[in-house]
Parts: structure tokens; sequence; C-alpha cells
């Protein structure tokens, strides 16, 4: 018997953050990429963190995207960390979670960060 599973490509993973970003369903996502919706659930939850196409794909090819992540601010500040996690559970994109942060603490550089930090996280 033939295997006709082939892994899911770099351009695939980011169109499966933009899809979850504008709240579509796993099985949305499957159907729109012409994709089992175990494959794309299996994509999603592997990393045990919000989905990142940056993140999966050094994942899946076993290397670190960025090194800089671990002394990332986010990772220095306890606070921060909670704030972007708990916002991007509730499925919020960077940009909504940096701008509110930039509203919330606007005297606090600790507590504001680009959302490109977010993505890079």
């Amino acid at each position: 018997m033939k295997n006709n599973y082939k892994r899911l490509q770099f351009e695939e993973r980011i169109e499966i953050e933009k899809m979850l970003n504008q709240h579509f369903s796993i099985t949305q996502i499957a159907l729109k990429l012409n994709r089992n919706k175990s494959t794309i659930s299996r994509e999603i939850n592997k990393l045990n963190t919000p989905y990142s196409s940056l993140n999966s794909e050094a994942f899946a090819t076993g290397k670190q995207y960025d090194r800089r992540w671990r002394k990332s601010k986010i990772n220095q500040n306890p606070e921060l960390k909670k704030f972007v996690y708990d916002h991007l559970k509730l499925r919020w994109s960077p940009d909504q979670i940096t701008t509110t942060l930039k509203r919330l603490f606007p005297n606090n550089k600790t507590m504001n960060l680009s959302h490109e930090s977010i993505y890079l996280h």
C-alpha cells in the first residue's frame, strides 16, 4: 500500500496561523488546505503553546527559528508573559495585544512590546 502522506509546508503553516487568527475551525482549515483535520489538529497542538507558524516550522525541521526568544522581553517579565498568553488564548491578534498594552501601560516600557516580538515568541 502506497503512503500518500506529505508533510505540511511552511506556507501551509502560515495559512493555518492566519486562519486561526480569523477564528476558522479545524475542520474549515482542513477543508481549505485539503488536509485531514487530524493533521491540522496535531499541528496546532504539538507545541503546547499558542500556535505560531515560525515556531512550528522550527519544531518540524529540528531547528530553532530564533535563539533570541529565550532572552525575550516576554520571558523576562512574568506579568507581561501572562497578559500575552492569556490574550492569545482568547484568540487576540498580536496587534490587538500590543495596542492594548500601550493603552493600559503608557508609561511602563517593561509592559510594552512589538507585535513582531509576539510572532517570534
